[in-house]
């Protein structure tokens, strides 16, 4: 790649700066990222790996985005995936769910996973430095979108503008995947922990008139998307469940959801306890689709206690507060559903599944 660029040294608009490679152990990348930032001049930054491919017109066509918009600040794109042989593996579209893009709805789309491209990034150095740069020595542009979508503008472009190469050697594959999928998990924890609270996360609420119903719905989103991630610690998914009930002390969902998490971790005498309450409730609840659902739950774990068979699995899944819901109309107008939108990656534990008692 050095050699190639060489070749255009007679272009006075172009700098060239070798840097040995110190970004192999995956902790270093941000370093690169904040000297490649303090060597530019320029107002526009531009990501490049020497292996991915772009498209022709892909600077361009992000240059006159930001031309046609003064208060846009990062500028992504879709995705392509090759193989070391140029071969196509798969693509990411992400365009539908992030047109017209504010933070509601990208905030909670970041917190569940990264879904832009570094490579395919264009943005102000000013946007870059009003964050403080990049942080983390693992995987630090994640952590800066996350920081940063409170914060700043972002478009993505429809286009497919670049291939993004993975080969056995390059940084997001071989035995450094679980590490990068570890290190990751925590940049999500942690964004969660010190930038966010319900209300950043769910900024819809202020536009609901039962804030106390709203403040129940979004905690209980906010666990259940916890528990899509196999990594995260079941005491946080227990905390917000609780805290959702300091809302609603009767909320039919959380309250079976507390049940269901139980039954997770095998907690089966606790569980029985909290089916048990979830019965009295449920005695005195006006029926909707949460109810109904619940009652089947509740019927599913009687039986199975009573049969004793450990062979026979039941049916037992998490309750997501219902469609119709005040917060969960604010959410599709303002910011969208953006934790439990279908996906590439599969969810691990928001659809039906199968518990043996």
């Amino acid at each position: 790649t050095l050699k190639k660029i060489e070749t255009y040294r007679s272009d006075k608009r172009i700098k060239v700066y070798s840097q040995e490679n110190i970004g192999r152990n995956l902790d270093c990348f941000h370093h690169l990222r904040n000297k490649l930032l303090s060597l530019s001049n320029s107002e526009l930054i531009a990501v490049m790996d020497a292996d991915d491919i772009m498209h022709p017109d892909r600077l361009a066509k992000q240059v006159a985005a930001f031309e046609s918009d003064p208060d846009l600040d990062i500028c992504f794109t879709n995705t392509q995936i090759i193989d070391e042989k140029n071969r196509l593996l798969r693509s990411y579209t992400w365009i539908g769910e992030l047109e017209d893009q504010t933070h509601y709805g990208l905030s909670r789309k970041l917190l569940k996973r990264n879904i832009i491209c570094h490579p395919t990034v264009m943005a102000k150095k000013k946007s870059i430095e009003k964050m403080d740069g990049f942080q983390t020595p693992f995987a630090s542009d994640y952590d800066f979108w996350i920081r940063g979508s409170r914060f700043l503008k972002f478009r993505a472009l429809e286009e497919h503008l670049l291939q993004y190469r993975i080969h056995p050697e390059s940084s997001s594959n071989g035995n450094k995947t679980s590490l990068l999928k570890k290190e990751t998990e925590q940049i999500r924890l942690n964004a969660r922990n010190k930038h966010y609270t319900i209300l950043d996360i769910y900024p819809e609420i202020e536009y609901c008139k039962d804030k106390n119903r709203a403040l129940y719905e979004a905690y209980i989103h906010d666990a259940i998307y916890y528990m899509e991630h196999c990594q995260t610690d079941r005491n946080l998914v227990y905390h917000l469940l609780l805290k959702s009930l300091e809302h609603k002390p009767d909320g039919i969902e959380a309250v079976c959801n507390l049940a269901v998490l139980h039954l997770i971790s095998q907690n089966i005498e606790t569980a029985s306890k909290i089916y048990k309450h979830l019965e009295h409730l449920l005695e005195k609840a006006d029926p909707d689709a949460n109810i109904l659902d619940a009652r089947k739950q509740l019927e599913n774990f009687n039986i199975a206690l009573v049969n004793n068979n450990p062979d026979r699995p039941i049916h037992i899944h998490f309750i997501l507060p219902l469609s119709t819901s005040e917060l969960s109309k604010q959410m599709d107008l303002y910011g969208g559903q953006y934790f439990f939108s279908n996906s590439p990656e599969p969810s691990v534990l928001t659809g039906e599944m199968l518990l043996q008692v």
